[in-house]
């Protein structure tokens, strides 16, 4: 794909600096548990949402085989490590049939550098009749279809919502939104708890998100892309590969920093459903905003499909892997200068690893573009309502 820039004041177009390969050390070693909440939906259905968790802990890690077949080191069970307590809470949203286990190796090297992370199934319903519940992996396994007929269902699922905008916005409120805030409810709550296992470890006013693909447009809609169920609690948010449709009109309300990720190979020319590109998650968005295109990337270079190749674990696709670097080294300089407050992250978030083909970064605007930003809004509210 051939893309073209321009250098305007406020935009820093970032040519080739090369960076070294290895990711930043282990602060921690990473500790893993799982938690069943009961969930309550609207129309008064119960779930279980099953939710990992991947923690800093100082216990050494064992071999560890996920539910997906990714092998890991890590501590199971393990105790919390208290010495750099509170830490920022980041959730992880997956994409449609997927799982809190999608982009582990992201999961994990979060954890190793003193973040609480998240990651639940979801709920996932199958079309026509959306009834049936299905995935292709769970955390502790079941409700599993082979790939192929996952791929087959996930065509169903876009051609549908994409017919059907009021739809798709109802199914990802029913089954993203909502429980995302649940889960931020009742991970704050064992965050209160004396007995809890979080008791007094996280950080409630750093707290972010993270998705991939369907996962990653339910993060729009959280931050602001569906008004009635703005979270904001949440103030950063990292997408992977997200469709911007059904909330591209909205992206313009957003006011968090945004780190906006894709693949060039991604599914035609980076569009989504409806034609909504997923660019415009970040054409759209209010500073600061991050788009890092990858170089060979793919939909599935964001979940721990591009650790596929390797022999051995996610911390060795972590050593090896450039993709994987890349989005590891970039994503938590991200969450660290907007969680952490942590000002010296800027020196990676200035750079451009050779993985990328294309990254940009817009920091705060001049007075005068504050200003007509603002008018634009104010218009575009306007014109809604006319």
């Amino acid at each position: 794909m051939k893309t073209k820039t321009f250098i305007p004041s406020i935009l820093f177009v970032f040519f080739l600096i090369i960076v070294g390969n290895v990711l930043a050390e282990a602060t921690f070693n990473v500790g893993y548990r799982i938690y069943d909440f009961d969930y309550v939906d609207k129309d008064g259905a119960a779930q279980t949402l099953t939710t990992a968790f991947w923690y800093p802990t100082d216990r050494q890690p064992s071999l560890y085989t996920y539910a997906d077949g990714s092998t890991s080191q890590i501590a199971v069970d393990a105790p919390l490590a208290s010495k750099a307590k509170p830490y920022p809470f980041v959730l992880f949203l997956h994409g449609y049939l997927g799982s809190g286990l999608n982009t582990a190796y992201f999961t994990e090297f979060l954890a190793s550098q003193g973040y609480i992370v998240a990651g639940p199934d979801y709920i996932e319903t199958v079309p026509p009749a959306f009834e049936e519940q299905a995935a292709m992996v769970r955390i502790k396994g079941g409700y599993i279809v082979r790939p192929i007929i996952g791929i087959r269902l996930g065509l169903q699922f876009v051609n549908i919502m994409d017919a059907d905008r009021k739809g798709c916005m109802q199914y990802i409120s029913k089954y993203r939104l909502s429980p995302s805030s649940f889960l931020i409810d009742k991970v704050l709550e064992l965050n209160k708890k004396s007995a809890s296992f979080f008791y007094q470890t996280i950080d409630e006013n750093a707290i972010g998100t993270c998705g991939h693909s369907l996962g990653g447009t339910a993060e729009l809609g959280l931050v602001g892309g569906y008004p009635a169920k703005k979270e904001d609690r949440i103030k950063a948010a990292l997408l992977f590969s997200a469709p911007t449709y059904p909330f591209e009109d909205n992206i313009p309300n957003i006011v968090i920093p945004m780190m906006v990720m894709l693949g060039d190979n991604d599914e035609s020319n980076l569009k989504g459903p409806n034609n909504a590109a997923r660019t415009l998650a970040y054409d759209r968005a209010n500073f600061p905003k991050y788009l890092l295109i990858m170089k060979n990337g793919s939909h599935l270079s964001f979940v721990n499909n591009a650790c596929s190749k390797e022999r051995d674990t996610l911390f060795a696709c972590r050593q090896s892997n450039p993709q994987v670097q890349g989005i590891c080294r970039y994503g938590l300089a991200f969450f660290n200068r907007y969680l952490k407050n942590d000002v010296s992250a800027e020196k990676q978030l200035t750079k451009l690893d050779p993985v990328w083909t294309l990254y940009k970064k817009d920091s705060a605007p001049t007075k005068r573009q504050g200003i007509m930003r603002t008018v634009i809004r104010k218009l575009r509210r306007v014109a809604r309502f006319q």
